[in-house]
Parts: structure tokens; sequence; C-alpha cells
């Protein structure tokens, strides 16, 4: 886990952190409601993923991060093997995502 500190008076926010995938991201949420959280995927477990557990894992992590206003979605490193389905289930869960939870009030 990486926290970085920011300006808030740019973002409004303290701290990102940069969490890793297989996590518990509702335990970091609850110890720190107001800080936000990149949940970096990884390269490796994503190579064997099919693009459907991939979309599964982004909405599981995301609800549990019960804010999508300071939550965020990276993956880093990844490589060949990664195939082009893969990535578009990345993207398109993030797109699908901002769609249906960014409207909501936030909480």
């Amino acid at each position: 886990m990486i926290i970085r500190r920011v300006y808030p008076a740019r973002t409004g926010i303290a701290d990102v952190i940069l969490y890793s995938w297989g996590g518990d991201v509702a335990a970091l949420r609850r110890a720190l409601p107001r800080t936000f959280l990149n949940i970096r995927l990884s390269p490796v477990e994503i190579v064997s993923q099919s693009p459907e557990s991939i979309r599964s894992t982004i909405r599981q992590k995301v609800a549990q991060s019960a804010d999508p206003y300071l939550t965020g979605i990276c993956c880093i490193n990844m490589n060949r093997r990664v195939s082009d389905q893969q990535v578009a289930a990345i993207l398109e869960s993030v797109a699908e995502l901002r769609g249906e939870l960014c409207g909501r009030p936030r909480p």
C-alpha cells in the first residue's frame, strides 16, 4: 500500500492510497472514509482471468469502497499476454460504473 499526500486545496482530499488487488477495500474505507482509494489491479492475475471475471472483480471492489467519488481503478505493467478483450473489460467496467454510480448523491 502506498500513501501519497496531495495538495488539499486542489483536490479537496488529503491522501491518496494506491491499494493492491486482493485486499480488504471495505476495511480500508471504514478506517479512512475521506481518502481517495486507487485500487491497483494485478497484471499477473488479469492474464488468467476472463473479461467477465475482471468485470466482476472491479464491481466488487468499487462496491466495497462505498464511495465511487473517492475510488479509482488502475493497472500498470500489463504486457502483451493481456488481451485487448481483458483491457476492454477494465475500461468498460469503469465507464459503466461511472454511469450507474456517479449520478447518485455522494455518501
